[in-house]
């Protein structure tokens, strides 16, 4: 079966768009934790890959990506609502969310 599965969301609403975080996991097996959701207030919405965040040596906080593919990510992704490439499918997560 290809179809993404979103497990343990929890709600986390901060800054203008970060409404929680989830664990999803791959049609292929990987399992990807501390996902994120976002949703703007003109309707945009998009997940992020888990990251981490630190503190740089001026004292800000910048965040690292800690998982990401081997290529640049299908556009179906990150933009293009209910578009497929390569497996992925914006809409198949919005759907378990």
């Amino acid at each position: 079966m290809n179809d993404f599965k979103v497990r343990e969301f929890r709600e986390c609403k901060k800054g203008q768009s970060l409404q929680g975080f989830f664990t999803l996991e791959l049609p292929s097996g990987p399992v990807l934790h501390d996902m994120t959701f976002h949703v703007r207030e003109d309707g945009a919405r998009w997940v992020g890959m888990p990251a981490r965040s630190y503190t740089k040596p001026d004292g800000t906080t910048a965040r690292t990506r800690i998982a990401d593919f081997l290529d640049k990510p299908p556009p179906s992704f990150s933009s293009a609502p209910g578009l497929r490439s390569n497996g992925f499918s914006r809409t198949t997560i919005w759907q378990s969310l």
